[in-house]
């Protein structure tokens, strides 16, 4: 799904508390923020974290921009070598990933009650329904 449907479908609950931006990449190689967020509260989502590289940068472009609080959504939590402590030290509200790849214990107590790792099961097991009694699966995401 491309970023911006997923924005718009971000955007569309949020329902008028938002300021929809998007990070993109200067020729350099360093984010350029897209939109206001200063004296904001800022969502960044992304599909997954694997050194955190990028999202070090966003955080940073979106302090050094205003931003009020930060907020961390990703779906797979890759954290390959030193991204938990890189992520931790971020000046991060709150961190939410799933369950998709586990999480050692000594990367999560990194974060201690900043992080909240969601289950995917319910939604495994809804395809795994739709699927057996020949029900869309598609129409669960919108297809």
């Amino acid at each position: 799904m491309p970023a911006v449907t997923v924005v718009d479908r971000v955007a569309e609950h949020l329902k008028g508390h938002k300021v929809v931006n998007e990070t993109l990449i200067k020729p350099d190689g360093t984010p350029l923020l897209i939109g206001d967020v200063k004296n904001r509260d800022v969502l960044i989502i992304d599909d997954e974290i694997d050194t955190g590289g990028s999202i070090c940068e966003d955080v940073e472009v979106a302090k050094a921009n205003g931003a009020r609080d930060i907020h961390v959504v990703f779906i797979h939590p890759v954290l390959s070598s030193n991204a938990a402590e890189r992520l931790s030290a971020l000046p991060v509200k709150h961190f939410t990933t799933t369950n998709t790849i586990p999480i050692p214990d000594e990367k999560k107590k990194l974060f201690g009650r900043r992080l909240t790792i969601l289950s995917i099961g319910p939604l495994l097991g809804e395809v795994i329904k739709r699927a057996n009694e020949g029900s869309s699966v598609g129409a669960m995401f919108n297809e």
